[in-house]
C-alpha cells in the first residue's frame, strides 16, 4: 500500500476496494455523522466496497471518498483489499 502514500499526486487505484479494520470499527462508537464516519459506517455495513460503491451507499462525492480513504488508510482504520484493475500503479 505504499504507492498510495509515497508519491506526490495520490492516486487511489479506480477499482480499489476497502474493508474496515478492527480499529475502524472500535471508531463506530464514536460516530458523529461526519464523512469519515459515514465511510465507515458505509464499509461497516456492507463489507468490502469499491469508493463507487462508498460513494453511493454514503452520500458522499466519489472524489470526496477517495480523499477520506487515502485519510483513514493513513490512520488504519481501513485497508486497501484489491487495488484493482488499476494495479501498474503498484510499486
Amino acid at each position: 500500500m505504499s504507492f498510495l502514500f509515497g508519491r506526490k499526486g495520490k492516486h487511489v487505484p479506480k477499482n480499489a476496494v476497502w474493508r474496515i479494520t478492527q480499529e475502524g470499527r472500535e471508531k463506530l462508537s464514536d460516530f458523529n455523522g461526519n464523512p469519515e464516519s459515514q465511510v465507515l459506517v458505509a464499509l461497516e455495513s456492507h463489507g468490502s466496497s469499491s469508493v463507487e460503491e462508498i460513494s453511493q451507499e454514503s452520500g458522499i462525492s466519489r472524489g470526496q471518498v477517495e480523499r477520506i480513504t487515502l485519510k483513514l488508510a493513513k490512520s488504519g482504520r481501513i485497508q486497501l483489499v484489491n487495488a484493482g484493475a488499476d494495479s501498474e500503479d503498484i510499486d
